[in-house]
């Protein structure tokens, strides 16, 4: 559970803090290592470890502060969307120790925008359209069936909402 306060488990209806990092925006899986999960704070980006059937932090991903609410990981790569700095694309080493590379695209931003993980795609939303994270290219580009589900004079939110389950 990610807190103002830091980073707490739930656990035989017992909260136990694990971290008193302020600012725990996310929690996500790194995909492949069950025993890893990175956490956007208010500060940047922070990795969390099991280790004896108990979850501490590791380390703070090194090279990289900026409050990161929003993000998607994908390989060795991170992507944070900050609303009012923009899209981030951080390149991190293998071991998730520090950022080796970190760009941003400073026209992807805008309040109500939104990042995600959908069926393998990362995708980015704001009023705009809808974009996908083209791997080949190493860019988003705007997908043309996504944008059409809104109107750009109608925009209100680029939130979007993953339901895991359904896919949809």
């Amino acid at each position: 559970i990610g807190h103002n306060f830091g980073t707490f488990i739930y656990n035989q209806n017992r909260l136990q803090k694990i971290s008193n990092i302020e600012g725990a925006w996310v929690i996500k899986n790194v995909i492949g290592n069950p025993q890893m999960l990175i956490q956007g704070n208010y500060n940047g980006i922070h990795v969390l470890h099991k280790k004896e059937e108990q979850w501490r932090v590791r380390n703070k991903l090194d090279g990289f502060n900026i409050s990161s609410r929003f993000l998607e990981l994908s390989g060795n790569q991170i992507f944070v969307n900050h609303e009012y700095k923009g899209l981030f694309k951080i390149t991190i080493d293998d071991a998730f120790t520090k950022a080796i590379n970190i760009s941003v695209d400073s026209l992807k931003k805008g309040t109500n925008s939104g990042l995600i993980t959908f069926k393998d795609d990362i995708l980015f939303a704001n009023k705009d359209g809808i974009y996908k994270y083209n791997e080949k290219s190493n860019d988003f580009e705007k997908d043309t069936l996504y944008s059409t589900f809104y109107n750009t004079s109608d925009y209100l939110s680029g939130r979007l909402i993953n339901t895991d389950n359904e896919g949809k």
